[in-house]
């Protein structure tokens, strides 16, 4: 998973191990009611994924 920050014009892409207690706190820490989430996977033939992303920005999030 990827943690998007944006401030001062500049953002900043930073991975989070959710796997480890402190990957799920950064993540439930983080999120607020509001808060723009973007998934992204890979499927395979059988119905599942081979690989995911899970991308969140923090406040301020970007304007689409």
């Amino acid at each position: 998973m990827y943690q998007v920050d944006y401030g001062n014009g500049v953002v900043t892409i930073s991975p989070v191990d959710i796997t480890t207690a402190s990957g799920i706190l950064t993540l439930t820490d983080r999120l607020a009611i509001g808060s723009k989430v973007k998934i992204a996977g890979i499927a395979q033939s059988d119905g599942t994924l081979k690989a995911y992303v899970l991308t969140y920005f923090a406040n301020p999030a970007p304007v689409d």
